[in-house]
């Protein structure tokens, strides 16, 4: 069960760090689509 915790919270880990590198590159003036493409390259 433990292990299963983990993983779910890494999994959400992730998550939130593509959402905020996303961001960051939208911000930068990347479009929606470039910049989601681009946070899931740099999150694996």
């Amino acid at each position: 069960m433990d292990s299963l915790k983990r993983v779910i919270n890494r999994d959400i880990a992730l998550m939130i760090d593509t959402l905020s590198i996303t961001k960051m590159l939208k911000e930068a003036g990347f479009s929606e689509s470039q910049a989601t493409a681009l946070a899931r390259a740099i999150d694996k």
